[in-house]
């Protein structure tokens, strides 16, 4: 089978799943800790990318969006006000498809980087930690209206409260943690610390004072 026509065959399937994703295979290469540590020094938020359309006190708000026939209209705050686009809903489907697999890589990674930290004994208060750990899911998500990368999405993260009633060092540690951490991520759920965001934010070796 020629690669044009795997590639072909891929997309089709892509585009035949439910809107709105959930945890898909996405045959990205494993993303780097530290290149997400490193654009989250740098100012560029990690989980989403800024758009020159969006207005920068509004940019880390979901898009909104309704479906008319064949097509879906978002609706964008912009620094002209709320602006309409509409896209053609298949194509739009794929590239929700590949947000999620990007989302999913992405924060798999920064899950299993924290969890080999705690398992090396390296993971403390001093940086940041408090010994507790929350479950994120890919939630709503941006819309790139224009730019190179027109028509993409970047999901958003969002907290799981019910993902479990145990959540701190200990239960992460165990061996009924592991078993329940890779259950949830198969469900595009994964277990970060706390304070993830503040200790990406952190140059490794800083302390961190609470």
């Amino acid at each position: 089978m020629s690669k044009t026509y795997r590639r072909s065959r891929q997309r089709r399937n892509k585009l035949s799943k439910k809107r709105g994703g959930g945890p898909h295979s996405s045959g990205h290469k494993k993303v780097r800790i530290s290149s997400i540590i490193g654009r989250k020094i740098k100012g560029r938020a990690s989980f989403f990318e800024h758009d020159k359309v969006f207005n920068p006190k509004l940019n880390n708000k979901p898009t909104t969006y309704t479906r008319k026939g064949p097509n879906t209209i978002f609706t964008i705050p912009t620094t002209a006000g709320l602006t309409k686009f509409t896209v053609d809903t298949k194509l739009d489907e794929e590239e929700q498809h590949k947000a999620f697999a990007i989302f999913n890589d992405k924060f798999r990674t920064i899950q299993d980087f924290f969890i080999n930290k705690l398992h090396s004994n390296m993971l403390g208060s001093d940086q940041g930690h408090n010994g507790q750990w929350m479950c994120v899911t890919a939630g709503a998500g941006n819309w790139r209206p224009s730019g190179p990368h027109a028509g993409s999405w970047t999901m958003l993260p969002k907290e799981v409260e019910e993902c479990s009633t145990v959540n701190d060092d200990d239960f992460v540690n165990s061996v009924e943690g592991k078993r329940v951490i890779s259950s949830e991520n198969e469900a595009g759920i994964f277990w970060l610390p706390e304070n993830y965001e503040l200790m990406i934010l952190v140059p490794p070796g800083t302390p961190v004072i609470m």
